[in-house]
């Protein structure tokens, strides 16, 4: 019975440190400032031409040529 309290003890001991070292490393991280999601996305899977010009959006439904298939 000794030993089984003894285990009981040293493994909520472990417990409670492992959460101190977590909450420890989650408060060094909190200060810090994180990159906006443009700055990690990688430039070349994302191509952007300031150039193009984007339609006004309608009410008519886009089909493609030859198809008679249409959406809204």
């Amino acid at each position: 019975m000794q030993s089984f309290r003894n285990l009981t003890f040293s493994s909520l001991a472990g417990v409670a440190l492992c959460c101190l070292a977590l909450q420890g490393l989650l408060a060094q991280g909190a200060g810090s400032p994180t990159a906006p999601a443009a700055d990690v996305l990688p430039n070349w899977a994302f191509i952007w031409d300031p150039d193009v010009k984007v339609p006004t959006p309608d009410d008519k439904p886009n089909s493609l040529p030859g198809s008679g298939a249409r959406s809204r």
